[in-house]
């Protein structure tokens, strides 16, 4: 424990990552809450200089001021979790049209993309692999096995987990140099419900630790979406388009 007056490194709201033998490499990100924690039940005169609530909602305390115990966020996670954009809409909306426009443009960030095709043809993943040709920032992961919804969200995690390494992997190796992956953006498929898609970033550990939903963004086509709205389904079967604009930010 640490005795207080002691000027401490960091302030309550700083981001920071502690020892907690659970996350990847035992360690766990968390915002600083209150400098110079004490309970009740502790003798006089003992404090913990921090109390921290970790991302996954758990409160703890760092019982010293030490970057054994309690660090600065480093590698990808140094400006907090990774954001992921999922972009949506019904087939044919633009989406690709908006990926690649984004894959092109000097933005200076660097993206991964994630891109799932139903067809035998990858016509969209072409027009990407187009784009991203002019650009070497960015990765594309290409899921050619139906629709990212709850049958093949494991297929998904295992996507993101790739890139995850991948990035980390090239931040040890370029040590001090610009940072290897800014977000993940995600297309689904034009009739891919976008509810199973945001529960992953909650369900698994890995990706709940470095990622975070960073948005949903649902392209429409203004002329045919009140008639893609409206078609007659089967019993049961969910409306594509009302849930992808009911997900929309």
């Amino acid at each position: 424990m640490a005795t207080a007056g002691v000027e401490l490194r960091f302030t309550v709201g700083t981001k920071v990552q502690c020892k907690t033998g659970h996350g990847e490499d035992g360690w766990s990100n968390g915002t600083i809450i209150k400098l110079w924690y004490r309970e009740e039940r502790w003798p006089a005169g003992r404090l913990a200089p921090y109390q921290i609530k970790l991302d996954d909602g758990r409160l703890i305390f760092a019982p010293l001021d030490d970057d054994r115990v309690i660090r600065e966020p480093t590698g990808l996670l140094k400006d907090g979790k990774l954001p992921v954009t999922v972009l949506t809409g019904f087939l044919g909306a633009g989406k690709t049209t908006l990926l690649n426009y984004i894959l092109k443009a000097n933005h200076g960030r660097r993206y991964a993309v994630i891109e799932n095709e139903v067809g035998q043809v990858g016509i969209d993943n072409q027009l990407l692999k187009d784009g991203y040709g002019q650009k070497t920032e960015e990765s594309i992961t290409l899921l050619d096995n139906g629709c990212l919804c709850c049958t093949v969200r494991d297929d998904l995690v295992k996507a993101i987990k790739d890139i995850v390494e991948a990035a980390k992997a090239k931040e040890k190796a370029e040590p001090g140099g610009k940072k290897a992956l800014d977000g993940i953006l995600i297309e689904t498929t034009g009739i891919a419900d976008p509810g199973p898609i945001c529960k992953t970033f909650y369900g698994d550990p890995f990706v709940s630790n470095y990622c975070k939903i960073d948005g949903v963004i649902t392209v429409v086509d203004s002329v045919h979406f009140i008639e893609q709205l409206t078609r007659e389904r089967s019993a049961g079967a969910v409306n594509e388009s009302a849930q992808q604009v009911a997900f929309a930010d």
